[in-house]
């Protein structure tokens, strides 16, 4: 680490990398062919008098330049490549031989067209970038709360790998309490999941993934009584527990549903998109497959929406174009007069106290505030129209703000809220 830091000192050569050997003289002066692979100048060195028999890395100046590159590596780029070493190890550790199929349990919530690009991608296909900043974060927090659990409660069974029927990969659990037949799954939300959660709790696809891993554990001979699905907040830092008993019924279910995707794989069919599209659904804007998925090249040539290129087809019928402008139709239908349903179910709301009322509640808040944009445009169009002589300066006017205003929100009680009332009322 001295001779690195001494290197550093001195200062790195200008241009090409001189990729020193232990002898102090550059690789370019050892005998060889000087072209990768090996042997790559690996011979002695051929400098006058330099007693070096072969070329050997200095292990001081590959450690200078690594250092000089981590300093200029920003955290999330550093983590992203962490991210990605780790994969590697993990399909070097669990590679998928031929005809296997990459579909486990965690698939019970991911678009069936994902899988079928996973697994088969067609030729010529080229992923997209796929964000995941927070799955990696997630990824780093739930690592740490399995640690912290293990500390707490040794008994557990952490990170146990079991074996679906019908499937060929394995899946990991997050941990299993034998003693008490309860199997617990960590998820980590942002703000969106965490506000998903809160009126119904945890979709069955949702819950499928668990209750898989009930199923192999029930298959191997042990008993589950109860699945946890643990909903922690990445950033505030609070959780909440949703809790159900276990059905070996709703297991199987999930269990066909994945090895139906299997089966169609085996057939060599493509599997079926479960998502709208990139311009409604998150998912697919996130999706490594969207640009091929949804045409996104063809749709922006045409000056069409990915979806309406992509479901209705390149050069339409008539009659698709006229069931698409009825569906629109149809659909306006049903939202104005869902609106004039619910803007008169709100009537009844109105001078009512804020509270909770059993099940749901009223909540003010508060709205409004900010700058007026509409009348500072019209306020700076009057002083323009001003002489010079007599025009302000603009840093002396007040920027007018839109008035606060508060008003009642009905909102549900948190899911998770009712069903710990209802554990307790039954004790």
């Amino acid at each position: 680490m001295r001779k690195a830091q001494e290197i550093i000192a001195a200062g790195l050569e200008i241009g090409p990398r001189m990729e020193p050997c232990t002898c102090g003289h550059g690789r370019h002066t050892h005998k060889g062919t000087g072209r990768r692979p090996a042997p790559n100048c690996t011979g002695a060195c051929a400098t006058p008098e330099c007693p070096c028999g072969r070329y050997r890395e200095s292990a001081a100046y590959q450690l200078a330049v690594a250092a000089l590159e981590a300093q200029e590596t920003t955290l999330a780029k550093a983590l992203h490549q962490a991210d990605r070493l780790a994969r590697a190890a993990h399909y070097k550790d669990n590679p998928r031989e031929p005809g296997q199929w990459s579909i486990g349990a965690s698939d019970t919530t991911t678009c069936p067209r994902k899988i079928w690009y996973r697994n088969t991608p067609p030729e010529g296909f080229k992923p997209d970038f796929e964000p995941s900043n927070e799955a990696r974060i997630g990824a780093m927090v739930h690592d740490k709360v399995t640690e912290a659990m293990r500390s707490l409660y040794p008994w557990r069974l952490y990170g146990l790998k079991v074996t679906i029927a019908g499937l060929d990969r394995q899946s990991e659990l997050d941990w299993f309490d034998p003693i008490v037949g309860m199997l617990d799954d960590l998820k980590t939300a942002g703000d969106y999941k965490w506000e998903k959660w809160r009126d119904h709790g945890p979709t069955d696809d949702e819950w499928g993934q668990v209750a898989l891993y009930a199923l192999a554990l029930e298959d191997m001979g042990y008993t589950v009584r109860t699945l946890r699905l643990l909903l922690l907040h990445r950033a505030k830092g609070i959780s909440e527990p949703h809790v159900r008993p276990y059905d070996r019924a709703f297991a199987e279910k999930y269990r066909d549903l994945l090895t139906g995707y299997a089966f169609a794989l085996d057939s060599g069919l493509e599997l079926p998109r479960s998502e709208p599209g990139p311009s409604h659904s998150e998912l697919c804007r996130r999706c490594f497959a969207r640009t091929h998925c949804w045409n996104l090249v063809e749709a922006d040539k045409a000056g069409r929406s990915p979806e309406s290129y992509t479901v209705l087809g390149p050069k339409p019928e008539d009659e698709v174009i006229e069931w698409s402008i009825e569906e629109k139709l149809r659909l306006a239908k049903v939202r104005l007069e869902a609106k004039q349903a619910e803007d008169e179910a709100a009537a009844l709301l109105e001078g009512l106290e804020p509270g909770r009322y059993g099940r749901v509640e009223l909540a003010r808040q508060w709205g409004g505030g900010g700058v007026d944009h509409a009348a500072w445009a019209e306020r700076l169009a009057n002083y323009y129209s001003l002489p010079e002589d007599q025009r302000p300066d603009i840093n002396a006017l007040d920027v007018p703000e839109k008035p606060r205003h508060s008003y009642l929100k009905p909102k549900r009680v948190r899911k998770a809220i009712l069903d710990k009332e209802a554990k307790e009322a039954a004790k």
